[in-house]
């Protein structure tokens, strides 16, 4: 196993891992439905948003277009970034109708359906993971890791929340919480192994990570965070967020 591949598995499984946290934190900063804590999550995940969207553009669409140069190298990257988007409009497709009226597995309609689309974005961000590695910067790819890692606890308090609500233990809205990025674990290190062998598919594979992370913060991110906090709260955390992400990759 090359280092690359490595550290994609072990940083994959960590990114995991931190969505467990949000069921701590929640625990911890008594997160709850009152508005107070509602427009704390809604900045949080709105710096998360912005550190993502920053992340894309500045780091994974910048590298993949500095990986060659003419037009065909731009257009791997661009095609990569529609093929991601597509994918995670497509999955969201395939989950449309299928809400269950009874409990499945101890979770109810509400937190099943929320489990999935946590899963299903959970995928592109595994894909992401492993491509950072691929570039062979481990900086770049540890830094990808930790973006989606910080990006994954707000989720976890997110998940926690109505399970919390309907009776769950903390260890088990934890538990939960990690499986839905499983994903990430599971695909990070064959993202990078197959990147890394494949070098010239890596600008569209930069662009596929980017796109996909694009849709998710422009489709689920900032929508739900601006249900939650005020639009100045929301605006504040995606600036901050996208500062924080571009002050960090300038030191690498």
């Amino acid at each position: 196993m090359n280092e690359a591949v490595w550290w994609a598995l072990v940083t994959g499984i960590g990114s995991a891992l931190a969505t467990g946290l949000g069921a701590l934190a929640a625990l911890a900063l008594k997160v709850g439905e009152d508005e107070t804590s509602k427009s704390r999550l809604g900045f949080a995940s709105a710096f998360a948003g912005g550190m993502m969207l920053a992340a894309s553009m500045h780091s994974l669409i910048g590298e993949g277009l500095a990986m060659g140069t003419g037009a065909w190298n731009a257009m791997l990257v661009l095609a990569g970034v529609g093929l991601g988007a597509g994918f995670f409009w497509w999955a969201e497709r395939m989950m449309e109708g299928r809400e269950e009226r009874t409990n499945t597995g101890g979770l109810s309609a509400r937190s099943l359906l929320l489990f999935g689309a946590l899963f299903v974005h959970s995928i592109p961000e595994g894909v992401a993971i492993g491509v950072g590695f691929a570039t062979g910067d481990i900086a770049f790819g540890a830094t990808m890791a930790a973006i989606i890692a910080l990006h994954n606890v707000p989720e976890g308090v997110a998940m926690s929340l109505p399970m919390r609500a309907e009776g769950a233990s903390i260890a088990r809205c934890a538990g939960v919480s990690v499986l839905t990025s499983l994903p990430q674990a599971l695909l990070a290190a064959p993202a990078a192994l197959a990147f890394s062998s494949l070098q010239g598919a890596l600008p569209a594979g930069m662009g596929f990570a980017a796109g996909a992370m694009i849709y998710v913060v422009a489709h689920e991110l900032l929508p739900e965070a601006l249900e939650q906090a005020s639009p100045a709260a929301v605006a504040w955390g995606v600036t901050l967020g996208s500062g924080a992400m571009i002050g960090v990759t300038s030191m690498i």
